[in-house]
């Protein structure tokens, strides 16, 4: 009995070894961006390393998605970089003159 719970044993790993360690033959195949859209999209200041050509138009920096008429804009400005940091900015204004009001609870400690 001992002797066929080691075989056992030594075939349910042996396989488990020979399948886990099987290579994937399926292959990924992604779309080529081309190089004047990777020129748009960083002179518009964002990241070409990983950009995805999706449903609408492409997807840059994991989470943002432009459309090719916005690449198609001239961007307003010039990208300012200093030391590795982007620095952002933006032409829209606020219109109206806009109060924001705090409220602190009176239970919160303060440092004297």
């Amino acid at each position: 009995m001992k002797k066929l719970s080691k075989l056992l044993a030594i075939v349910i790993i042996g396989s488990t070894v020979f399948t886990s360690c099987k290579k994937d033959t399926g292959s990924v195949v992604q779309d080529e961006i081309s190089a004047s859209t990777l020129a748009s999209i960083a002179s518009h200041g964002f990241g070409t390393s990983n950009v995805q050509a999706v449903e609408g138009g492409y997807l840059v920096e994991g989470d943002i998605i432009l459309t090719p008429d916005f690449l198609a804009e001239r961007p307003a400005g010039s990208l300012f970089r200093i030391a590795n940091n982007e620095q952002y900015r933006t032409t829209n204004l606020v219109s109206q003159n806009r109060n924001i009001s705090l409220a602190l609870d009176s239970r919160l400690a303060g440092k004297a």
